[in-house]
């Protein structure tokens, strides 16, 4: 069952995590992404220049399509 993680758990993650997990868990931390969503994102879905990822409908736990705004941490996190 998922849960919440304290800011400790959190870092550890993120420190701890493979360069192949890393991007997984950041969004999820950091935008709110679902497992699903995250599995069936893109690069390209990642839209740098204006601060936005884009969570399209097909990929939506809603079936429509959102754009979810990054966080300066977030980017930290992705941008190496």
């Amino acid at each position: 069952m998922p849960g919440i993680l304290s800011p400790e758990q959190t870092a550890r993650l993120l420190e701890t995590a493979s360069a192949e997990t890393l991007p997984l868990f950041a969004l999820g931390v950091f935008a709110g992404l679902r497992s699903a969503e995250i599995e069936r994102l893109e690069w390209r879905h990642i839209k740098w220049d204006e601060g936005l990822i884009e969570v399209p409908a097909l990929s939506s736990k809603t079936a429509s399509r959102r754009l979810v705004t990054m966080q300066p941490n977030l980017i930290g996190w992705l941008e190496p």
